[in-house]
């Protein structure tokens, strides 16, 4: 089973045509905020693995791997 994804249209002055979708340009850098928060969160639980779970880091591992993930993309986009 495959699952689709849609992004929300931007509004526009007319009406749309049927099966026509107003969209904004796409750019091979640009992420959702859901996809970014996920993969923050993916990147974030695999910190908290790798060191044992323990308590009272939870946002150190949040704010490592936001910058973790920007310095990724920085490294791609140049």
């Amino acid at each position: 089973m495959t699952t689709t994804q849609s992004r929300p249209t931007a509004p526009s002055a007319e009406p749309l045509q049927s099966g026509e979708q107003n969209l904004p340009p796409l750019h091979a850098d640009a992420f959702s905020d859901f996809e970014r928060h996920a993969a923050t969160a993916e990147a974030a639980y695999y910190l908290a693995l790798a060191r044992g779970f323990a308590p009272g880091q939870e946002l150190d591992d949040w704010l490592a791997a936001e910058k973790a993930l920007e310095e990724e993309r920085a490294r791609q986009c140049t």
